[in-house]
């Protein structure tokens, strides 16, 4: 198996900005994205704030050319999917989409990355957002969990703090200070871009430098990060939360991703514990049945030190056994790896790097992590060959070397009364049962109250899926899917999403093979509103003309993408053969011919088809009040429609 070497290219701008060109015309798509190699690591008097995070969020509120509204409608018309992201080391901004677009693509990354208005009108709004974000990763006890291993794994590396930030901090923060964080991070030469797909190198350059031309070539003033020394001894840290189970890990500090031993600790970790089948997953979950999950993985940044965690969820009465089993029981696990082992992890690990060059966008983050880890963009290509050297010897020479009790960090986030005494003998108590009501319309509604987080989760679903479809309106739940929660007959779909968004919830409809789901969240205080929300968004759907074409186009340019992935048309052509030219033998996004005829009519029939209240389950779960009232808020469903109804938009 040998990754192949790549053929991009990278060029300077004169405003000091790097290009990653990687041109292909298989397929007219494209992805861009731009990369500041800045995060929440490099926020200086601001370090735990999370201003890299909230900067990210208000260069969306507008650029020098267009005002926020016009440019998230702009980017929809021209069929792209944008979203960004920032971790510690970087904030990255993307753009997925049709090639015909690209040249208003890159206009739109580099005014909304060095142009952005920042208005401070849309400040303390999306402070707020923020705000309802941090309040529900600290219910959350996943994320919490992984701030508890972070906090004591560095106790002096400044990625001890979360991305998002610790509150107290986020509200010191001032509009002047998100200017100046820009001003001085967001340079080109702290910066580089990264075109994957089809389009022309040349003209690509010559367009860059023109969207560039104004930039100064300012140096990127260089930071002082502290070390983190090495442990002296174990770590232990445990904190309880109102979570079922015990969140555990056993974490050691590893080096850099440019040390020479990283190869064989990410082959022994996916050796030891990388899926089901795994010597770890057998041992303890299936064979021993100590734990309801467990999983090994190693995190090596570009910086050291890394880590090499053991990950469990632990009923919290097994939590001790666990934990002594596996520090008991490690060095002979490590020592039975057979060669079978690293020669299947080899392969997983291949596998999923393969994968990456399935699409315009794999590509491009795949160059972009090359070149921002170590500034060479066959990164992938001389890792892998080290991946396929590494032999047994190498990984017990590394376990031993690195995995050593006196540098153990040990965490646990256990059940609320697991740490103290006098409440840890107490019975469990059971999980409260679902209570079903029956409203009037037909639809079947679920509750079960859990008072232990003020938040509530929602799912409603559908019978619908392929079985909805017919081989003229093939890929029509998929389109569906994309367009309900795009405006309704009060809101457009900009304040549809900000009514959303203002409460830090969560509404997403996705299709299946025989369902349509909606799901979502809420904080319990907003419940009504959220409901109001949904109920609009089930009864008064817009389905605006301009809304489907644009998303038409992204979901044609999906299925372009789609055709050369050899899995997914391996897949597709045996159900064809199984199941024939109808329901389950239908490709799910559609083909081309049929994606590009659907209409508002064909979406508002298929609708009010299926969409109906006797069509339906909604199961809510969490902080909830009396049913009665959440009977009194709930948003009706249509109807089912009588045979032979007509259909007017």
């Amino acid at each position: 198996m040998n990754f192949p070497t790549t053929t991009a290219t990278n060029h300077l701008l004169p405003c000091g900005l790097t290009v990653i060109l990687d041109p292909n015309p298989d397929h007219p798509v494209l992805s861009a994205q731009i990369w500041i190699e800045t995060g929440s690591k490099d926020e200086v008097e601001h370090i735990g704030s999370g201003i890299s995070h909230l900067l990210e969020h208000m260069v969306f509120k507008g650029t020098k050319s267009f005002d926020c509204a016009t440019l998230a409608q702009s980017v929809q018309e021209k069929g792209g999917h944008w979203n960004a992201y920032t971790s510690f080391d970087r904030t990255v901004y993307y753009i997925d989409g049709p090639s015909s677009s690209s040249d208003f693509f890159l206009k739109t990354l580099t005014e909304l990355v060095f142009h952005p208005t920042l208005p401070l009108e849309d400040y303390e709004t999306e402070r707020d957002v923020i705000r309802r974000e941090i309040d529900m990763g600290l219910d959350d006890p996943d994320s919490v969990a992984s701030h508890l291993l972070f906090e004591n794994a560095y106790q002096h590396d400044l990625r001890r703090h979360p991305v998002i930030g610790h509150l107290d901090r986020f509200n010191q923060l001032t509009h002047d200070d998100l200017l100046n964080y820009h001003k001085h991070r967001y340079l080109p030469s702290n910066s580089f871009l990264v075109l994957a797909g089809d389009f022309d190198s040349d003209q690509v350059l010559t367009e860059l430098k023109n969207l560039t031309s104004d930039l100064p070539n300012t140096p990127t003033q260089p930071l002082t990060q502290p070390a983190e020394p090495r442990p002296i001894g174990p770590r232990i840290a445990r904190k309880e939360f109102p979570t079922p189970i015990s969140h555990l890990t056993l974490s050691w500090p590893i080096p850099a991703a440019s040390h020479p031993d990283i190869p064989a600790l990410e082959a022994f970790a996916q050796a030891l514990g990388g899926g089901r089948s795994s010597a770890l997953y057998q041992r303890f979950r299936e064979q021993e049945t100590l734990c309801h999950h467990i999983s090994t993985w190693a995190w090596t940044p570009p910086q050291g030190p890394g880590i090499f965690a053991i990950s469990a969820e632990v009923d919290a009465d097994r939590r001790d056994q666990l934990e002594a089993t596996l520090q008991a029981e490690l060095p002979a696990l490590i020592q039975s790896l057979a060669d079978e082992d690293l020669q299947k992890a080899i392969r997983q690990i291949f596998t999923t790097q393969f994968r990456t060059l399935t699409s315009a966008s794999g590509r491009a983050s795949d160059l972009g992590s090359n070149w921002h880890e170590a500034r060479n963009l066959n990164l992938t290509r001389d890792y892998l060959q080290a991946i396929a050297q590494v032999t047994l010897p190498q990984i017990q020479a590394a376990a031993q070397t690195y995995l050593t009790p006196d540098t153990l960090t040990l965490t646990s986030l256990d059940p609320e009364g697991r740490n103290s005494p006098a409440k840890a003998n107490k019975s469990k108590q059971t999980t409260p049962e679902f209570q079903e009501h029956t409203l009037s319309n037909g639809l079947r509604v679920l509750l079960r109250h859990d008072s232990r987080l003020p938040t509530i989760d929602l799912q409603i679903a559908f019978l619908a899926g392929l079985p909805s479809e017919s081989p003229e309106t093939n890929g029509i739940s998929t389109l569906h899917a994309s367009t309900l929660l795009l405006g309704t007959e009060q809101k457009s779909s900009a304040e549809f999403a900000l009514a959303l968004e203002s409460l830090g919830a969560r509404l997403r409809l996705a299709t299946g093979n025989n369902t349509a789901f909606l799901s979502g969240y809420c904080l319990a205080d907003d419940l009504p509103t959220y409901l109001a929300l949904l109920g609009e968004a089930l009864t008064q759907p817009l389905f605006d003309p301009k809304a489907i074409s644009r998303e038409s186009q992204t979901q044609l340019a999906v299925i372009q993408e789609a055709a050369e992935d050899p899995l997914k048309m391996a897949f597709y052509h045996l159900r064809n053969a199984v199941f024939g030219n109808t329901h389950y033998g239908l490709p799910k996004l559609g083909r081309e011919e049929t994606v590009s005829t659907l209409t508002t009519d064909h979406l508002r029939t298929h609708h009010q088809d299926h969409f109906t209240a006797a069509n339906a389950v909604l199961a809510l779960t969490g902080d909830l009040p009396p049913p009665e009232h959440v009977r009194t808020h709930r948003g009706e469903t249509p109807a089912p429609r009588p045979p032979g109804h007509p259909h007017h938009p």
